[in-house]
């Protein structure tokens, strides 16, 4: 028998099933989307760009509190298009060298650093790593260019000389005279160099550098007049053209002029430790002079270059360790010019020529009776010729000149000048041969043993004695003229650890003419290079 309920019974039910659909549909994850587990939601974020992504409830939720909790760098940002999705900058070890630099996808202004200023960051920042570190450093290159370059040379050098030469006895001026070097017998050291350099842009049209060197006496177990000091003085202060037409440089101030080879280096950089002798005793440590100097570079389809300058003064005195003791350096106007050429044989092999002249009118020699060992006293005008060949073979091996090669350089000079007196008084000329020439092979990155041999004869023969018939100085023992003449034979060897480093070893035998008997020496050197040291094409080995 079927039971039926009351009406009011079924009317209850049938509220309560209303009530169960419609809570149903109004409830979150509730109905079909319960149903059917997931969906597809659309992302929209300013930073991380517009996303896709087919996900249930629960994913929803975790990517939901996900944009919440990360930090909107744009807040004024709409939502963007697909095509619109970029990736996030990555840092990388170039911006950790920038303190206070902030990767964002807008420019802002670098944080405040102690001793610097702000500076924009520019718009390559916001590219792949590979163009903002370009950025960065060409940024880094504008900022720095208007600093200077700055560096710093120290030399020690370290020797034993058998004795201090001299000239035979008499009753000349020069007679029992010391010659040579001013290195102290038997065992010794000097500070030889510190030098200080600074090169920097002056603008688009000009650059300007400064070298101050500094150097001690060299002493020995007797010690020194000059014991605990050291001289500094300005060696070169110059400017110098860059963006003249025709290849043309003008560079003015003080400068150790492009005329010969080994004179327009600095003593530390000489392939060996002591000047040659030959140049020494005309020029001193170097070309140095105060003026002007123009240079041209023959537009040819092999290197030429012209030089032509005036200067007052030529020449380096020196009072290093090893400056020599004997020494005729120009004191007056000076007219000098040059040429040079290079070639190429073929891809190993190399040669380069030089010519150089000047001409100084009615010049002055300082020290001219006690340090050159002129006839002439210091305050007599004379008129001097000096003329130089330089000549340079080189063999660079192909894909190997940085581990071996064999070089040879050489210079022969002529000076002639008024530096001694006839019988009867009067001032005249008479010319001097000189030169040297070396040899080095490189048989390794690091060693590199060479041999250089040097001859010069004295512009005045030196006053020993009197001559019995005139009652004048004699130029030898026996007043015959014979020339006073002197040679040195050096075998050397260098060591580089690195490029900025450098020991240099050398033996120097050396015969003066009218002397008591030859010397020798031995020679160590230890230098070192900070920062920037640069050279040009001129002054490579």
């Amino acid at each position: 028998m079927r039971r039926r309920y009351p009406y009011r019974l079924r009317s209850m039910f049938g509220l309560m099933f209303c009530s169960i659909v419609l809570c149903s549909f109004s409830m979150p994850g509730a109905g079909l989307a319960d149903s059917a587990s997931s969906q597809w939601s659309r992302i929209d974020h300013p930073t991380l760009g517009t996303q896709e992504s087919f996900s249930s409830y629960d994913d929803n939720i975790q990517i939901t509190k996900t944009l919440r909790d990360t930090p909107v760098s744009r807040a004024s940002d709409t939502q963007t298009d697909d095509s619109d999705i970029t990736e996030p900058p990555a840092h990388s070890a170039l911006e950790e060298r920038l303190p206070g630099a902030e990767i964002t996808s807008d420019p802002k202004d670098l944080k405040p650093r102690t001793g610097g200023m702000p500076m924009e960051v520019p718009l390559e920042l916001d590219q792949p790593s590979e163009q903002r570190e370009a950025a960065i450093l060409k940024r880094q290159t504008l900022l720095n260019r208007f600093n200077p370059a700055i560096g710093l040379v120290v030399e020690t050098i370290f020797g034993y000389t058998q004795r201090r030469q001299r000239f035979v006895d008499g009753d000349g001026d020069h007679a029992g005279s010391t010659v040579g070097t001013r290195l102290p017998a038997n065992v010794s050291s000097a500070l030889r160099t510190i030098e200080l350099f600074a090169s920097a842009e002056v603008d688009p049209f000009a650059r300007a550098y400064l070298i101050a060197s500094g150097h001690a006496e060299g002493i020995n177990a007797r010690g020194s007049e000059e014991f605990g000091k050291a001289f500094f003085e300005i060696e070169e202060a110059a400017i110098q053209s860059t963006s003249l037409p025709y290849n043309l440089s003008v560079r003015g101030g003080r400068f150790f002029s492009d005329w010969g080879f080994l004179g327009r280096r600095h003593a530390h950089d000489l392939p060996q430790i002591d000047v040659p002798p030959s140049l020494a005793q005309i020029f001193g440590n170097g070309n140095r002079t105060d003026g002007i100097e123009l240079s041209w570079l023959v537009p040819v389809p092999f290197y030429l270059q012209i030089n032509t300058g005036y200067g007052f003064n030529f020449g380096l005195p020196g009072e290093g360790p090893l400056a020599g003791l004997q020494r005729q350096v120009i004191h007056g106007s000076v007219l000098f010019g040059s040429i040079r050429t290079y070639f190429d044989l073929n891809d190993d092999h190399n040669i380069e020529f030089g010519f150089s002249g000047l001409f100084t009118p009615q010049s002055r020699v300082p020290g001219a009776v006690d340090e050159a060992l002129l006839a002439v006293s210091d305050d007599d005008p004379i008129d001097r010729h000096t003329l130089n060949v330089d000549f340079h073979y080189r063999w660079y091996p192909l894909g190997r000149g940085l581990r071996q090669s064999f070089a040879l350089h050489g210079e022969i000079l002529y000076d002639f000048g008024q530096g001694r007196r006839d019988v009867f008084g009067n001032t005249v000329s008479r010319g001097a041969w000189g030169g040297y020439t070396y040899l080095e092979y490189r048989y390794s990155k690091r060693w590199r043993p060479g041999f250089r041999f040097d001859y010069h004869q004295l512009p005045s023969e030196p006053a020993l004695v009197t001559n019995p018939l005139t009652g004048l100085a004699g130029t030898t023992v026996n007043t015959s003229g014979k020339r006073t003449e002197a040679m040195t034979l050096s075998p050397y060897i260098t060591f580089y650890p690195s490029e900025f480093q450098r020991f240099v070893l050398q033996f120097n035998h050396s015969n003066y003419g009218n002397t008591l008997g030859p010397n020798n020496q031995v020679l160590f050197q230890w230098q070192v290079v900070i920062g920037s040291h640069q050279h040009g094409f001129t002054e490579r080995e």
